[in-house]
């Protein structure tokens, strides 16, 4: 069957975090169980040296599912690496946020969200798989991301910004679902000028992320990562 754009990040972030919490088997066989047997069936790649030792990982930690907590009034979050966050066990990954499948109603007057706060030195990534989801800044940026889209800010010297329910999933209700990981920036860019992209249409099917048009956030233009 076709995977839809939201299957293909869902399996990529699902890979992600494998790759850094692996356990003692073959790197490959981490993405794909089905794969590995078949690779176990075939030929030896005659270009693999015999002498090439199997990669092999072993098991850090296992992080045990945290209680979700409230962003603002609309976004209910996991705290996916727990108090690893912001550590350097992860690095470069710094948070790493998953609003579960949540049903709002609609509602009048100011969308759901949390208000204007500060992000400095590090890149936000988005990902909407349900619902959507509104930014503004305060260097003139803003836009709307929904299912299968994905947003990148990169806080750099310095960034405020706010994120809430967009103005038609607020009328109209429906179920949210997304997540957000912050990824930090090498020590010599981390005070570059800041900057706002995303990918609309969705994610294509190698998980690279980029751009499939230009396009303009008031006045930050997208850059393809």
């Amino acid at each position: 069957f076709a995977m839809t754009d939201v299957d293909k990040i869902k399996g990529f972030l699902s890979s992600l975090f494998l790759l850094l919490l692996s356990t003692n088997t073959p790197v490959f066989s981490l993405s794909n169980p089905i794969r590995e047997r078949q690779l176990q069936k075939e030929p030896v790649d005659s270009c693999r040296s015999s002498n090439m030792p199997t990669k092999f990982r072993s098991v850090n930690r296992v992080l045990v599912k945290p209680y979700s907590h409230w962003v603002g009034d609309g976004f209910n979050v996991y705290a996916v690496f727990a108090d690893l966050a912001c550590k350097e066990a992860l690095s470069p990954l710094l948070m790493f946020d998953y609003a579960a499948p949540k049903k709002f109603g609609s509602k009048v007057g100011r969308p759901r969200g949390v208000g204007q706060h500060p992000h400095r030195g590090f890149e936000t990534v988005t990902i909407a798989f349900q619902g959507e989801v509104e930014h503004h800044d305060n260097k003139a940026g803003s836009g709307v991301i929904g299912p299968g889209d994905v947003q990148w800010m990169t806080a750099g010297s310095g960034i405020v910004h706010e994120e809430y329910h967009s103005k038609d999933f607020s009328r109209n209700g429906g179920t949210l679902e997304m997540c957000q990981l912050w990824v930090n920036l090498p020590k010599k860019t981390q005070n570059d000028k800041t900057s706002l992209s995303a990918n609309f249409e969705g994610a294509n099917s190698e998980y690279k992320f980029t751009l499939r048009r230009r396009r303009t956030f008031g006045n930050s233009a997208f850059d393809c990562r």
